[in-house]
């Protein structure tokens, strides 16, 4: 990688701190400059203070080089994964996916709105076996569809095997995502960003355990932006015990930075 681009790099890994901290994120005490621990908001105005892992200080990118994979399952003892968009526009996001091994934690550090979409709260919530694909092999899709927003300054959950996704309904800043355990984050990623063609990247995405639908076929189509509006989504509240279950992942990590 050429030296222009690593300082690049490097200057957005610096911006979590900076922007974040300037524009929805309060710190706790207990945090060091490599390691700062944010006050973050959960439901029912529950707060919890997330000390972050250190920083890769040469992330990879993913494909479209709109993300930074701070810390991967290589270096956090395989315990999780860790990525950053450091600016992304409304209506932007990724297509449906399930992770069949990976809770997923969306925590945005700085301003903005992130929607999550996934099954509406009229049901118990439907996690699915490895293997199946809602909507795509032989399985009906996801309906009804919900959202739910996530603010600034505050976290979203995604359990494992339930199928999501996610759209900016805001422009925002310093978006982080944590997948425990983060298998097959940058392949299934790298892959989706790759190709047009919907089998290649459903095929690509799912070795990696992560079956991703370029159709939306997995939400019955891709109008389900408008018809998730109706309902609020199933997926749970963000809870302390989630929250220290993240936290004990990121120490565990510790053991395996790089020196």
């Amino acid at each position: 990688m050429a030296a222009s681009s690593t300082r690049v790099l490097m200057a957005l890994v610096s911006a979590v701190l900076l922007i974040g901290l300037a524009d929805a994120v309060k710190t706790c005490k207990g945090g060091t400059p490599d390691r700062p621990v944010y006050l973050l908001n959960l439901a029912k105005g529950k707060t919890f203070c997330l000390k972050m892992p250190r920083y890769l200080s040469n992330p990879a990118t993913d494909t479209l080089g709109g993300a930074l994979y701070l810390r991967t399952q290589n270096d956090t003892c395989g315990k999780y994964g860790l990525l950053l968009r450091s600016f992304t526009t409304a209506g932007k996001g990724p297509p449906p996916h399930i992770h069949y091994s990976a809770n997923e934690y969306f925590i945005l550090l700085g301003n903005g709105t992130l929607r999550l979409f996934s099954q509406a709260d009229t049901e118990p919530l439907k996690a699915y076996d490895a293997g199946k694909i809602p909507g795509v092999n032989g399985m009906p899709p996801v309906e009804p569809m919900g959202y739910v927003d996530v603010p600034g300054g505050s976290v979203g959950f995604g359990p494992k095997a339930v199928p999501h996704t996610w759209r900016v309904a805001e422009d925002v800043t310093n978006f982080v995502a944590f997948l425990l355990d983060g298998w097959g984050m940058e392949q299934s990623i790298n892959t989706a960003e790759s190709s047009s063609d919907p089998l290649y990247v459903l095929g690509g995405t799912a070795i990696w355990g992560v079956p991703t639908d370029l159709t939306s076929g997995m939400f019955g189509g891709p109008d389900f932006t408008n018809r998730a509006l109706a309902h609020k989504s199933g997926l749970p509240a963000t809870t302390k015990k989630d929250m220290k279950m993240l936290q004990k992942a990121i120490e565990a990590g510790e053991a395996c930075f790089p020196a």
